[in-house]
């Protein structure tokens, strides 16, 4: 039992730089607020391929009350609608890896070794930069770390078995918080390495802004802890974790106030306090992002097609030309109107044939041609195709088809469910090479795209509809009020070059007026 809850509570993902994961890609799709939802999809990489190619589908079914048309949205729209970005994913490194001085993958390791003999020699800057990316490192590490084991601790407050299984939660909590607790520790005792003023004020300040990032995490997910053992059931057998649980709040406010940190409480101003931590999460997450350029694919071939037809169009207009000026030589009325019908036809010519180039490339090539870049190595880390478009019902694949359907009770449920087809794909390309250079423990990307809805909302009707009905045991007539909501499905279509099928995922948006009410997932 003790090894299976250990096993459980190692972060997902922990392996050698070189090793390469039979799931080549996986998903999480959530609600981030009212109006979006959010996939994250995790590439797992070869470090021995030029090129590890992944494809995501994304197939929309959005009710035709919604007014969603190619006339209505346009790609410019949908492009306005997402907002996407690629990072390295946050390594997993426990906090015992972290602690221990003479682990290769932990930062702390390497802050502690390069800091004291900074006061007798003066970092360069490219020093300065990198001790800077292991703080903020070490501040990713840490949150996603304390995150996760909270996360299970709270599932295992709910779902008890037995006196072994509890003493085996208290054991492990009780882990959690003396490791954050020394990891802080160590942590904030560094900054008297940086007081020396002699150092560039940068590297103090990032300290600064780390350690009151950690000191906001931490007290975060440990007052979730807390609150579950006071809301469970079986919260009453872990007094002795809550009082452990309490004292480490209570120094953590008090350390805040000591530092000069803002806190937040019942009363005072409290309207700066979500900017501030934003502000800290992505200056701190910032050493995990990596530089996207985006560009039109084919801008250059699709100006030489256009070079092509006004080429075309002139030989038309020129030969026509001398063609009309032998035959209405002595015509000056027959020759003005030749010419001028010619000039239309060129005219028409160059932008029937624009027009016919254009729509035949743009069926070939993608939207978007995205180039991912590491900003602080400058390696090519690889690149990105994305495309949008609406689909006709014979050009759903037949299984996204089924899987849309696959809860209907008849088979002729769907026809009375007008629905139209939204496709976005996006091909993803990642130098393996490139990646392992970068070197550390970063070595799998996080591919987060972001849908706002509020665009499929403006036609909605209102959130709740009245409806006059009988109710029989009152024998009266009243009006209720129901919920008017909408269906979108989104089905997934997940595959990475390596991978003998595709994985499919369904889910489904539930929203109204006001937006998003549910995120249903089916399997």
């Amino acid at each position: 039992m003790k090894d299976r809850l250990l096993d459980v509570l190692a972060l997902p993902g922990r392996k050698e730089p070189t090793a390469y994961l039979e799931d080549l890609i996986e998903s999480r799709i959530e609600i981030h607020d009212s109006q979006h939802f959010e996939v994250k999809l995790d590439y797992s990489i070869d470090p021995h391929r030029k090129k590890n190619r992944y494809r995501v589908e994304m197939f929309l079914f959005s009710p035709l009350s919604l007014g969603v048309t190619p006339d209505t949205y346009s790609k410019k729209h949908f492009y306005t609608d997402i907002q996407a970005y690629i990072r390295f994913k946050t390594p997993a490194v426990p906090l015992a890896a972290l602690l221990n001085p003479e682990d290769p993958d932990s930062p702390l390791a390497r802050l502690a070794a390069a800091l004291p003999p900074l006061a007798s020699r003066r970092p360069g800057a490219q020093a300065v930069e990198g001790l800077e990316s292991d703080m903020k490192l070490l501040g990713c590490l840490v949150r996603s770390h304390v995150r996760d084991r909270v996360a299970w601790c709270c599932r295992a407050l709910r779902n008890l078995g037995g006196e072994r299984m509890a003493e085996d939660l208290r054991s492990e909590a009780m882990r959690l918080v003396e490791e954050l607790a020394a990891t802080l520790h160590r942590f904030r005792g560094l900054r008297a390495h940086l007081l020396d003023a002699g150092l560039p004020a940068r590297l103090r300040e990032t300290h600064e802004f780390v350690d009151e990032y950690l000191s906001l995490s931490t007290e975060a997910f440990l007052t979730r802890l807390l609150q579950e053992l006071d809301q469970g059931e079986a919260g009453a057998g872990y007094a002795d974790l809550r009082r452990i649980l309490a004292d480490q709040l209570g120094g953590e406010h008090r350390y805040r106030g000591e530092a000069g940190y803002p806190t937040l409480s019942s009363q005072g101003d409290r309207s700066h306090f979500l900017w501030r931590r934003g502000l800290l999460k992505k200056f701190t997450m910032s050493v995990l992002f990596l530089e996207i350029t985006k560009s039109r694919e084919g801008n250059r071939l699709l100006d030489l097609f256009a070079a092509i037809a006004a080429g075309v169009s002139m030989a038309i207009a020129t030969m026509g030309g001398f063609w009309a000026q032998q035959r209405f030589l002595n015509s000056t009325w027959p020759l003005l109107a030749a010419l001028v019908l010619l000039y239309m036809v060129k005219d028409r010519t160059k932008e029937w044939l624009r027009s016919f180039f254009s729509k035949e490339m743009t069926r070939m090539l993608a939207d978007w041609d995205v180039r991912i870049r590491d900003p602080r190595r400058g390696l090519d880390l690889g690149r990105c195709r994305e495309a949008f478009g609406f689909l006709r019902r014979e050009q759903v694949p037949p299984e996204v088809w089924a899987m849309r359907h696959q809860q209907a009770r008849t088979s002729i449920e769907a026809l009375g469910k007008p629905e139209v087809v939204i496709k976005y794909e996006k091909e993803v390309s990642l130098d393996g090479r490139n990646v392992e250079k970068l070197g550390g423990p970063r070595q799998e990307l996080s591919d987060i795209i972001r849908f706002n809805l509020a665009g499929f909302l403006t036609q909605a009707d209102d959130p709740t509809t009245p409806v006059t009905v009988y109710d029989p045991s009152r024998d009266r007539v009243e009006t209720v009020d129901c919920p008017k909501v909408y269906h979108l499905n989104a089905i997934f279509v997940l595959h990475a070059e390596g991978n003998l099928q595709r994985s499919l995922e369904h889910v489904r948006v539930v929203l109204d007026k006001r937006g998003i009410q549910a995120l249903e997932h089916y399997t």
